[in-house]
Order: C-alpha cells, then structure tokens, then sequence
C-alpha cells in the first residue's frame, strides 16, 4: 500500500476516468457527491479497484438494464459502535453504490465476502470478487456493510477514514498516463464491457490494439495483420480457447510476442491453465487503469530482453558457424 490523502469525488467524478466505459447504454448512472467531502488516507490504485469491483458487480447484475446510484459522505463513527465494526472512532467517508438488479438471497449475502466464493460459473466470469475489496477496505482501517434482497437490489456501503491533510493534487486522473510509443498489443477477451475498456485505455494510452473476442480470432488477426505485434494480452478462462492455448498458437506464428495475462481466478486454478509467473507477466482481474500501464511497460520489457538476448545469440551463432567454415577451408 502507499496511502495517500485523496479526495474520494475526484477518482469518481472524473469524465475521463473508467467508469462512463463501464457502465452500458441501458443502465441509467446518478451520482451525488458531497460538495465538502472530506479526504480520505489510501492508495489510490486500491481505492481505484473498490470502486472498479463494486460498479463491475452492479453492472453484472442488472443484465437488461437498470439504475446506478453512486453517494459519498462525510460520517462519524462514535466510540460505543467502533469496537463491533472493528475500526478507530472518529470521522469517515461514507461510498454508497446501489444498484436496481437482481439482488442477492440471504445464503449469499452471508457468504460474499469469501475468498473463494463465486455465483458465476467457470468461463462466465470473476465471480464477486469481494474478498479482495473487502481486504483493501480493511487494511485501510475502514469497514464495508452490505443490503440486498431477492429482485430488488443491492446496497454496498464503504466506510474509509477520513484525514485532516489536504488531498493530493499530484496524481494522474484515471487513465491518463504516459505514451504506450506506438506499440501494437493484441487483446483477447470474451467479456464485451471489458474488452471495450481495455481498448479505449489503450488507445488513451498510445498504443494500437487489435481485439479479439476469442482465441480463434486471435488467430486469425495474427495470421493476417502484416504488422508486427509487440504483445499479446489475453484473458486465461475463456469458453472456447483457453489463454495458454492463445498463446502457443500466437507464438508459433510471432516467436518474439511478449505475454500478459489477466484472470480474475485464484493462482492455483490459474497454473492449472498451464501458466507459470517466471515465464509471462501476469495481472489480476478486476485492476485499474493504473495497474495495467505499470503491467504493460513490464511485460513489454521482458519481451523487448528476450528479443534482444535472441538476437545476440543468434549473432554469436553465426560468427562461430563462420568461424568453423573458415577453420575448415
């Protein structure tokens, strides 16, 4: 972690920030930001990845559409309530992201916030995806509450320190970051949403992406673009073609493509895909627009080593093979 004194308003309210890519034309966004919020001390890219992760699961659950409600506060917590929620008495910034969907029954609700627990199945998506905000949240001193029921929403309410200490100014905005340098990345990824925002983070980025809604496609974008393609960055668990797969066929035919892989999945299930974290770059679902430039530049620099080291050894190849034709004539 590397807290930070944020203003809350600022990573939400942003126009040029992930969430107007998130949330799809049939779901109805509303915001009511405190004028006189108070900051809060966090890492940006966490506070980033609440917000991501709570908007994703409300988005999901509200398939033909509906209403997005987002709210933050300033709160106080008194001494006689803090020992049950487990934090320090004192003032709070209060996120509230509700939502018109699906809802949940009683069974889940008590069982969201666990590490392994998903109500998707395997290829459909990351699941919840709780127990990662949840830590955040903790870890950052604050508390998360949670109200919902059966076809009429979900309620989540996160509860972060607030400080005295003026916000930084000195941050990026979401998704504003430095030139990708032309490079070319090939994105695979089943899920529509995500693959939209992968691309308008990249182009925002500066680099040139090809999408690909499968492995096939993949394939078939790698077969027939004529330009080189500097990585490739593909979903693990997909319905048709797994990502370990994407990536023997894709290097068969680009032997020097670098490989970052994203997946919402615990590590065990993803080695079990065949991945091996010394080999690929590997990055965990849902991330921010941040995460993904620092994931990027280091999986664009391994590969840029490996070509460079395969081309010595190829130089020092062909100087010993001169070197042995020389000896013999």
């Amino acid at each position: 972690m590397q807290p930070k004194a944020l203003d809350l308003n600022e990573i939400i309210g942003n126009a040029d920030g992930f969430l107007p890519r998130l949330v799809k034309d049939d779901i109805s966004l509303s915001m009511s930001l405190y004028p006189g919020l108070m900051a809060i001390m966090a890492d940006p890219v966490q506070v980033e990845q609440i917000v991501l992760n709570l908007v994703i699961n409300a988005c999901d659950a509200m398939p033909n559409g509906g209403k997005l409600h987002i709210e933050t506060e300033n709160t106080v917590v008194e001494e006689s309530l803090a020992p049950k929620l487990g934090v320090t008495p004192g003032p709070f910034v209060r996120l509230t992201i509700s939502d018109t969907g699906t809802g949940m029954d009683d069974e889940t609700r008590t069982r969201i916030f666990e590490p392994f627990y998903t109500t998707k199945a395997v290829g459909k998506g990351s699941g919840l995806g709780l127990a990662t905000v949840y830590g955040i949240i903790n870890q950052s001193g604050g508390y998360i509450e949670v109200d919902s029921k059966v076809g009429r929403g979900t309620s989540f309410q996160v509860y972060l320190p607030a400080t005295r200490l003026a916000a930084s100014r000195e941050l990026p905005p979401p998704g504003i970051v430095q030139s990708g340098c032309g490079a070319t990345i090939l994105v695979v990824e089943d899920s529509e949403p995500l693959r939209d925002l992968i691309f308008e983070t990249l182009e925002t980025m500066g680099y040139t992406a090809l999408m690909a809604q499968d492995g096939h496609q993949a394939i078939r974008i790698c077969t027939q673009f004529s330009g080189t393609i500097d990585l490739l960055l593909t979903d693990v668990v997909m319905p048709k073609m797994k990502g370990p797969e994407v990536m023997k066929r894709v290097k068969q035919m680009r032997p020097d493509i670098g490989v970052l892989f994203m997946s919402g999945y615990t590590n065990d299930v993803t080695l079990r895909h065949g991945i091996s974290n010394a080999d690929v770059s590997f990055i965990q679902k849902p991330f921010s627009s941040t995460e993904l430039t620092h994931k990027l530049r280091e999986a664009l620099a391994r590969a840029q080593d490996r070509s460079t080291l395969r081309q010595r050894l190829g130089l020092e190849m062909e100087r010993r093979a001169a070197s042995l034709r020389a000896e013999k004539s």
